[in-house]
């Protein structure tokens, strides 16, 4: 069955519009509810907009909702050392009744923005990567394991102890965003799933190709990597409808038929997720059109 995630990132959210979405989402019938992990800007503009910590707003949706699934696409591990992204994960996992979904990223561009600003290094993409190798593993030992000790290039722990561990067992599902070979890579290796951003049918056939191989060369079953596609829909209630037209093959979007369509060819290639970023959300609006006329369809 396919699932749908309602993605804001949010830059320009007040708090009472990030809970109205979330709340409307669960009710709805949504799956999933995602939040982005930046301290001030979105893409490589810097904005002085409202821009809420994601960890903090996260854990505020827990009590006031139930059911639907509360995720982070995509965290960025040199905001937080491995060991305390475990604890956070960990401890989000149990005040919320096991509903984390925690993804993971190599940095978007406007990563070194932020972390310069916030007196971070900005290391290059090769350590990058190699950091998000050791925090994956220390995620994974830390959360499984009574006591871990551990020694990277990087990163180095001594009988670190996290408690409680995880409800979600082995532990919370991680995902790797990101379209690069390297990431690819990681994705083969630990990832519970993969989310590609604004693919087109022809580039996302491409990279489908890819981490088969890789995951074929490191002996992973392809099929338990859930894939997911994350985007901007456009939503319209009725054909007549004025609408802000796609013009690159990377946005889902038109009327609800139109949507219905491009959802199934992105099916028809093995995404099984879609985390749908929608254009105008504060209203509530076209997440209500879309729940009520191409979730049942699709799904």
């Amino acid at each position: 069955m396919l699932r749908f995630g309602v993605k804001i990132s949010q830059d320009g959210y007040e708090y009472d519009e990030i809970l109205s979405i979330c709340q409307e989402a669960e009710r709805l019938g949504f799956d999933s509810f995602w939040l982005a992990d930046h301290m001030y800007c979105w893409g490589r503009k810097v904005t002085e907009a409202t821009s809420l910590e994601v960890w903090t707003t996260l854990s505020s949706l827990a009590p006031v909702t139930s059911r639907i699934r509360l995720g982070i696409m995509a965290v960025c591990q040199l905001f937080r050392s491995p060991a305390l992204l475990a604890k956070m994960a960990s401890t989000f996992d149990n005040l919320s009744g096991a509903r984390l979904e925690l993804g993971m990223g190599a940095c978007g561009p406007s990563t070194p923005t932020e972390l310069i600003g916030y007196g971070y290094d900005v290391p290059r993409r090769a350590e990058r990567l190699a950091r998000l190798r050791e925090t994956l593993q220390i995620l994974k030992l830390l959360w499984t394991e009574t006591s871990t000790s551990f020694q990277g290039k990087y990163y180095h722990l001594q009988d670190a102890i996290n408690n409680p561990k995880p409800i979600q067992k082995p532990h919370p599902p991680i995902w790797i965003g990101g379209e690069m070979h390297d990431i690819l890579e990681l994705t083969a290796e630990f990832a519970n799933g993969w989310n590609c951003r604004r693919l087109g049918l022809e580039e996302l056939d491409k990279k489908l190709d890819e981490l088969k191989a890789l995951c074929s060369q490191k002996g992973r079953d392809f099929k338990t990597i859930s894939k997911s596609w994350q985007g901007q829909i456009l939503v319209a209630d009725r054909s007549t409808e004025t609408l802000e037209k796609k013009e690159t093959s990377d946005i889902i979007g038109g009327t609800p038929d139109q949507c219905i369509n491009d959802i199934q060819q992105y099916a028809d290639r093995g995404i099984d997720y879609f985390l749908l970023r929608f254009q105008g959300d504060k209203s509530l609006t076209p997440l209500q059109t879309f729940a009520e006329k191409v979730m049942p369809a699709v799904r």
